[in-house]
């Protein structure tokens, strides 16, 4: 019987594995400045106006830079069914959590804990 956690996941799993690799690759070959933070431009309004994978497109690259963190995707937010922004982590980690944004361009993001990824 699938969990909560299974059922989570195997939503991101659906994303095409060329996004998935995709942002993975760009998130390993960016070096890191230093501790990145989301600027607060990067927080807008409650209600989408822009398809969420273009929002995704546009800030996948500074959600990589965050420190832990091990992919981004896109998955259902079970309450409400609607679509949400994922941020994979490889451990938990409350810091970067506390840190992430509530909403990007009105879409919820949400952390997942994965646990490490690595390239078959």
């Amino acid at each position: 019987m699938p969990t909560k956690r299974t059922g989570v996941i195997s939503r991101v799993l659906w994303l095409p594995g060329v996004l998935l690799v995709s942002a993975l690759l760009t998130g390993c070959a960016l070096p890191s400045p230093g501790p990145a933070q989301l600027t607060p431009a990067a927080v807008v309004t409650s209600s989408p106006a822009n398809d969420i994978g273009a929002v995704l497109d546009e800030h996948q690259e500074e959600l990589m830079r965050l420190p832990g963190v091990v992919g981004v995707g896109i998955g259902q937010d079970e309450a409400t069914g609607k679509p949400i922004i994922l941020v994979l982590m490889a451990e938990p980690a409350p810091d970067l959590e506390k840190g992430l944004p509530q909403k990007l361009d009105g879409y919820s993001v949400k952390p997942l804990v994965v646990g490490k990824i690595k390239a078959q």
